[in-house]
């Protein structure tokens, strides 16, 4: 019994120790043009804009990341519970050195063009 409660225990410090050294999500929430950031290889990173209505429509991702410092992984809108604003989130993760330009764009399902406050352009650097 001591034997498995002590593997057991190794085993639960191993993943605690592995969690630690995984590396910190960096977080943009609402950026603004000309904002810059800077990861790590592997750091994962996630940009969030607010979206009172997403009927009307979305934030999206002008172009995918063309250089390969940064590597696109996904996007999702977030619908917190109680009716809260919805949340319109894209991750990436840092693929290699380098630098990436992202730049961000509000599409009205009503097809008005974005202001130019709803253009948003940023810079990723990787090292």
């Amino acid at each position: 019994m001591a034997l498995r409660t002590g593997i057991l225990g190794l085993a639960a410090a191993m993943m605690l120790g592995l969690a630690a050294c995984a590396p910190i999500p960096t977080v943009l929430d609402t950026p603004k043009n000309g904002d810059t950031v800077a990861i790590s290889v592997d750091q994962p990173m996630q940009v969030r804009w607010a979206n009172q209505s997403p009927a009307h429509g979305a934030w999206v991702l002008q172009a995918p990341p063309v250089d390969t410092a940064l590597k696109t992984v996904g996007r999702k809108t977030e619908q917190p519970p109680g009716g809260a604003m919805a949340v319109d989130v894209f991750d990436f993760v840092g693929a290699q050195p380098g630098s990436q330009q992202l730049t961000f764009v509000y599409r009205r399902k009503d097809g008005v063009p974005p202001t130019p406050e709803e253009q948003i352009t940023i810079t990723v650097g990787v090292s």
